[in-house]
């Protein structure tokens, strides 16, 4: 591409890198238009809606702003890169002021600040550009040396308070390798406050309690007192990948756009130190392989917790996903009624009988090769590696399922665990090789399958090769992109260090999703591992949807996953489904109607067997997805809004959240009533349009009338449990 377009291509499209001798032609060109102090000031370099990069030549600062937020950077004396203030704009709050580097750099083994003087650095320039989705700003640096370039770049997005910022490596053509470690995404002290957290998966094992898993966790920590959040291997094993700090009068946040270790620290002094790291990995930069480290972010919002999810909005919807719209598809998927008992005549006789409830997105989960199920009924594990449909269960192959879907106006899914492979299969002719498995000390990641590392080129050329096979025989336009199992490698003979098996494992999935987006880029991409142990917002840049959980059911657990992950990401990206489950069958609930609803705060998902279903269930069934109907344009770009604690443990009995579209201020209201709970309940809605005038309707009593928009948030909804469902939802529309 040509020079003068790649500082923009790599805003677009951060998998590119940018070399350091094109950040400094592209710094020259813009500061060379920049007028004298003669001239202004001020100077607007680059503005996109709200989003705006702008210097200010008295000051020799930068200021990269969006709605809510302005982050200043200058020089110190030894033209150190620093952030002078963080504040927003609208309320003029200040979040930091003072001279400080929001980064940390170590080369060669040595701790090197962006700065000139004894680091080596020469401060090169500054450039300003406008991209597709909003503004970027970067600062490069050079290193006679090292032979070696540093670009700090920061990027922000209009309607949204947030500021991407990530740090990119190159050597220069005929330089010798550098060695990269200590990685910092960035570094603030912020106001104190109470930190607040999402936990993550904490494992898929059916005693691990409600209350651990995507839970909302707060702590006040005293002076002197540390909280640390991180993961090793897959980004939300343990605690999703983000942070909160709650001063009262507003949220200062941070979060990563990764999927593999990170570690946040919240320290508390006479303010709160918050430093993003990445820890662990050493890696090696050279001409051929610059580094660009993981993107990262960070903002502010006023209004509490709940605001936090509608500052990060425009975001992810313009910086992370490129505009990509989030679709939730009513979706029947195989795995629990029938595990890899699987065969085309069942398959084709579940089609149409899911196509004629209202079904949307058929999918074929796991078990569809040859050897599956020789274990068990749910033992996917055997034969996984093949790639080819069991030819005695599917003698025609998988493209007659996905022509019959879509000839019943339905879309077509595949399950696909590109990431690993039975050991029986490894070494036959055709399949994965030995040498491709990642290994942690000599170890393969479980006793009977082996881990293919992404982050070994061979290896992902053949997982390309047998992907692209697949898809282009079967034609699905949906994949579920599993993972069950993972190790850091440091197996030597890869295209990676014994220190940069987490981070070239994650490049190497990123590069394949990427490849998957250019050469398909209609199929849309579901991210499971083991449930949602890799939920973050790296992975919701290339999937349309996460399941959250392999432990879908009771109700109550499934509405406590959503509505703690739905604090940061959006609804309609969050699956769960409803099971017809022999020891809990659907037909014996004493609320079928609450379980359906239950799945209805997200994607909402469906797993039972059509065969023997009782026509008083599959009514229920229909009724619930045509209710779902009636507002899933509001869920569809809508910020989920917690109006009580979270299931189970919520206000006396029962649990709500709201479901705000703010391009429309339209709304959705959920309240589901516990046991031994009130039999009473009074919302009161948030953001909605103060002047506007609002139809209230039940789907159950149906109209309930048309109110004002601000006396509805002041007064409330008063709900009143009666002896039909614990499951209410209420759809408020502008007139």
């Amino acid at each position: 591409m040509p020079e003068s377009d790649s500082l923009v291509s790599t805003l677009c499209h951060p998998s590119r890198r940018i070399s350091g001798r094109t950040a400094l032609a592209v710094a020259i060109f813009v500061i060379t238009l920049w007028p004298s102090a003669a001239d202004a000031s001020e100077r607007v370099l680059a503005s996109k809606g709200d989003a705006s990069v702008v210097n200010d030549l008295a000051a020799d600062t930068w200021t990269i702003s969006s709605a809510g937020i302005a982050l200043t950077l200058g020089m110190d004396a030894n033209q150190q890169l620093v952030v002078r203030r963080i504040f927003n704009p609208q309320t003029r709050r200040i979040l930091t002021d003072a001279s400080a580097p929001d980064t940390a750099l170590n080369l060669n083994g040595q701790s090197l600040a962006l700065a000139e003087g004894a680091t080596g650095f020469h401060f090169d320039g500054a450039a300003a550009e406008t991209s597709h989705g909003g503004v970027h700003l970067a600062f490069t640096y050079s290193h006679r040396a090292l032979q070696t370039s540093v670009v700090r770049h920061y990027a922000s997005y209009p309607g949204s308070p947030t500021i991407e910022v990530w740090t990119v490596v190159q050597v220069s053509a005929g330089g010798d390798p550098v060695i990269s470690s200590h990685w910092v995404g960035w570094q603030f002290t912020v106001p104190a406050g109470t930190v607040r957290w999402i936990n993550g998966l904490r494992g898929d094992a059916p005693d691990t309690p409600a209350d651990e898993a995507f839970s909302l966790v707060h702590q006040d920590l005293a002076p002197g007192e540390s909280v640390t959040l991180q993961a090793y291997r897959r980004s939300s094993e343990w605690f999703m990948p983000f942070v909160m700090v709650d001063n009262g009068v507003g949220e200062w946040f941070g979060g990563v756009q990764w999927s593999g270790a990170w570690r946040i620290t919240c320290a508390r002094g006479s303010a709160m130190q918050i430093t993003l790291e990445y820890p662990g990995t050493t890696t090696t930069v050279t001409d051929a392989a610059p580094l660009e480290m993981p993107h990262s972010f960070f903002g502010s919002s006023v209004g509490g917790p709940t605001s936090v999810g509608a500052a990060l909005r425009g975001f992810l919807a313009t910086g992370v996903r490129g505009d990509r719209p989030i679709r939730p598809l009513v979706t029947y998927n195989t795995w629990y009624p029938y595990g890899t008992r699987i065969d085309e005549p069942t398959m084709l006789d579940e089609i149409d009988r899911t196509a004629s409830a209202g079904m949307e997105l058929f999918v074929l989960d796991a078990g569809w090769y040859q050897g599956a199920g020789a274990l068990g009924v749910f033992d996917f594990d055997t034969g996984l590696g093949t790639w080819a449909a069991d030819s005695e269960r599917f003698p025609n192959g998988l493209r007659p399922l996905a022509d019959r879907a879509h000839a019943r106006g339905m879309k077509f899914g595949l399950w696909v665990e590109p990431g690993r492979v039975s050991l029986d299969t490894v070494g036959v002719d055709g399949l994965a090789r030995a040498e491709w498995l990642a290994q942690s000390n000599g170890q393969n990641v479980t006793p009977t399958s082996g881990q293919l590392c992404y982050g070994n080129r061979a290896t992902r050329q053949w997982i390309q090769h047998q992907l692209y096979a697949l898809i282009d025989e079967v034609q699905p336009d949906y994949l579920k992109w599993d993972n069950n199992a993972w190790t850091n490698c440091n197996r030597s003979g890869h295209d990676h260090g014994a220190g940069d098996g987490n981070f070239a494992q994650v490049q190497g999935l990123y590069a394949l999703w990427q490849d998957l987006r250019t050469r398909y880029p209609d199929l849309l991409i579901e991210n499971v591992a083991d449930g949602g142990s890799r939920i973050d917002f790296g992975a919701l840049r290339y999937s349309d949807s996460a399941w959250m959980d392999d432990r879908t059911s009771p109700a109550t657990r499934v509405r406590h996953n959503i509505e703690g992950i739905s604090a940061l990401f959006p609804p309609g990206y969050l699956l769960s489904f409803v099971i017809d489950e022999q020891a809990a069958p659907l037909a014996q609930s004493p609320d079928p109607i609450a379980e359906f609803r239950s799945r209805m705060l997200g994607v909402l998902g469906f797993g039972y067997r059509s065969p023997g279903l009782l026509p008083r269930v599959a009514d229920e069934i229909g009724q619930a997805i045509q209710e779902y109907g009636q507002f899933r344009d509001i869920l569809q770009d809508a910020d989920a809004l917690l109006l009580s604690d979270q299931a189970p443990s919520a206000m006396p009995g029962w649990d709500a959240v709201e479901h705000l579209n703010a391009a429309t201020g339209e709304a959705v209201l959920f309240a589901f009533q516990q046991l031994d709970a009130n039999d009473r309940v009074t919302l009161h809605p948030l953001g909605l349009m103060a002047d506007a005038t609002y139809a209230v309707q039940s789907l159950d009593a149906g109209d309930l009338g048309d109110a004002i928009g601000a006396d509805l948030m002041r007064d409330g909804i008063e709900i009143v449990q009666g002896n039909g469902t614990q499951a209410h939802v209420l759809i408020l529309r502008v007139r």
